[in-house]
């Protein structure tokens, strides 16, 4: 009686409705997306800066890297 309860059990949990939705994902302007990473060392007398530059995408899609022509660092201490 065991056996046919955990059996009747799976079969309910392995089958059932499944319905596919489809949802319309807005799209807009793709806009410029700047991730930085500065670590300074004051003992150390360059300082190594990661900048990472894309532009956004759908969500779907890869997300692109931005060519840039030029990057400026303004430190104003």
């Amino acid at each position: 009686m065991k056996r046919l309860f955990l059996i009747f059990t799976g079969f309910l949990l392995f089958t059932g409705c499944e319905d596919v939705v489809d949802i319309d994902v807005p799209s807009e302007q793709s806009r410029l997306s700047v991730d930085a990473l500065i670590r300074i060392d004051e003992d150390a007398s360059i300082t190594n800066v990661i900048i990472n530059a894309s532009l956004t995408s759908s969500f779907f899609t890869e997300t692109s890297a931005a060519e840039l022509q030029q990057i400026t660092i303004l430190n104003p201490d």
